[in-house]
């Protein structure tokens, strides 16, 4: 959840941008970094300006449900260096329909993860949650 909740935060600040070595928790470098001009390293303040608007835009949607930018993605950058993605999910097959159901998936954080996490794992669901009936997928892209 907090890889995939990392993807869709910059799958809509950089929307054609390969996301390699992306990550929320250097957004701001990395909007600097693709509005700069690798060849005149001039700036490029129209699309900084919309890439941070993306930005500050999503942020205050996150917020209402307690995501914090100046805590969050470093705990979703701790939680994938921790316990890693989920690898090899090519298609969801009957037993896995639950892997999108956030009510399995909020009893499975409950009574699974270590009780001082809990909050903000909680935090990162409901953010992906959102996000995913915003945009009209499942929870996890395939």
């Amino acid at each position: 959840m907090a890889f995939e909740l990392d993807r869709v935060i910059l799958r809509t600040v950089f929307p054609e941008q390969r996301l390699y070595g992306f990550q929320v928790a250097n957004i701001k470098d990395k909007i600097k970094q693709v509005a700069t001009c690798s060849q005149t390293g001039k700036v490029n303040e129209e699309l900084r300006f919309e890439m941070m608007n993306r930005y500050y835009h999503l942020m205050d949607q996150l917020k209402k449900f307690g995501y914090d930018r100046k805590v969050h993605p470093y705990f979703t950058e701790y939680l994938v260096n921790t316990y890693g993605i989920m690898k090899d999910k090519m298609a969801i097959e009957p037993e896995d329909l639950s892997m999108n159901d956030p009510q399995f998936l909020r009893k499975m954080i409950t009574e699974c993860m270590y009780t001082d996490k809990v909050k903000d794992i909680l935090i990162i669901l409901d953010c992906l949650v959102y996000l995913a009936k915003k945009d009209g997928s499942s929870i996890f892209i395939q």
